[in-house]
């Protein structure tokens, strides 16, 4: 393929990308919030750098989108999506959204390498600032192999503009682990449930 065909081709698939997400790019390379779903994504939060973007839907329908962040020695990936489901109630004891945190977590646990070490930590709830529950969590510990350092891994999921609204966040084990998934998720709550 020739210099000119080449040039061609990437401009087609970069405007491509353009198109599927707007400013999802410009996001990318000048620190942009990016707005998926209703939901803002800033290049930083709750003291937090966001360090990766991904739209799910061109090519999985369904699975929206993510983004990525580095806090305090943890990274969150904060993702929104429908999962083709519709409606989604506003309630995080509705069978569906139940439903949807269990998969969740299953994803976790069949994520794992053979031999890994899964152990629940326990579950809580994180409200919003009238006190209303919104994310239902539970964190666990992951050990993949006896020469590993051990990590906790936690899940959130709720339900923001008629979406599902999950956090999963990894961090090297730490008796503050939960605290900072508080702090952080917590901020994620204040802002989407005012």
């Amino acid at each position: 393929m020739t210099r000119f065909l080449r040039r061609i081709a990437v401009f087609i698939l970069a405007a491509g990308v353009a198109i599927a997400v707007p400013g999802a790019g410009r996001a990318q390379s000048d620190n942009q919030p990016i707005v998926y779903h209703g939901v803002e994504f800033p290049a930083q939060f709750a003291e937090g750098q966001r360090i990766s973007t991904r739209d799910y839907e061109p090519t999985n329908p369904g699975l929206g989108f993510s983004a990525g962040y580095r806090h305090r020695g943890a990274v969150s990936t904060v993702y929104i999506y429908d999962a083709k489901v519709s409606p989604i109630p506003d309630d995080i004891r509705a069978p569906v959204v139940l439903q949807q945190f269990e998969q969740a977590k299953g994803d976790i646990r069949r994520g794992q390498p053979e031999g890994a070490i899964l152990t629940s930590k326990g579950a809580f709830v994180i409200a919003d600032a009238n006190g209303r529950s919104r994310l239902a969590c539970e964190g666990f510990s992951l050990k993949r192999s006896s020469a590993d350092r051990p990590f906790d891994t936690y899940l959130c999921l709720g339900v923001a503009n008629k979406k599902f609204f999950k956090v999963r966040t990894t961090m090297p084990q730490d008796e503050a682990s939960q605290r900072e998934v508080r702090r952080f998720v917590g901020a994620w709550a204040a802002k989407l449930w005012k």
